[in-house]
């Protein structure tokens, strides 16, 4: 049981990187999306290229203001220093632990994985494997709500297991 209160924050530097990225898809789109006025047709097409690169622009910037705390209380969701979402461990009705990518991503230990925790009252607190030491994290979520009925299916069971949770 966590006695202090731990942080966790995106990766700063994979972050930079997307968000160069990003910037730099939206940059060229918008080249683009203005050279292809006259054809309709490409101008819509780059116009859904530019608008994909600002959404990715615009998340990771998001998660470049997250920071997930935790405590023996329970789990908090920070945005710009400002808390979004408490969950308290002993209110945890659901957590689900998500692989996103390919077969092959997994055989390679790559892909993203997401977890999700609601509590009683519908309130959510999710965040992905970017997290430095996200591991970790997950490790702790699980034991912190193990001693309670909370819901789990088999694929996060399976997914736990991969990220070294004992069962």
């Amino acid at each position: 049981m966590p006695t202090e209160t731990k942080s966790y924050h995106y990766h700063r530097p994979g972050l930079h990187g997307d968000l160069v990225l990003g910037i730099s898809g939206l940059c060229a789109g918008l080249v683009f999306t203005f050279a292809a006025l006259e054809t309709r047709f490409l101008f819509f097409l780059f116009l859904v290229v530019t608008t994909l690169a600002l959404y990715f622009s615009a998340n990771s910037l998001r998660r470049y203001w997250i920071e997930i705390q935790t405590d023996d209380k329970g789990i908090k969701l920070l945005s710009r220093g400002s808390e979004k979402c408490l969950i308290k461990w002993s209110e945890v009705k659901s957590i689900k632990l998500r692989f996103f990518g390919s077969k092959s991503q997994r055989e390679k230990g790559k892909g993203t994985l997401s977890l999700t925790m609601t509590d009683q009252n519908k309130a959510k607190i999710a965040f992905e494997s970017g997290l430095v030491d996200f591991d970790e994290l997950a490790r702790l979520c699980f034991e912190q709500t193990q001693d309670s009925s909370v819901e789990m299916d088999a694929v996060s069971v399976g997914n736990f297991e991969a990220v070294g949770v004992r069962l």
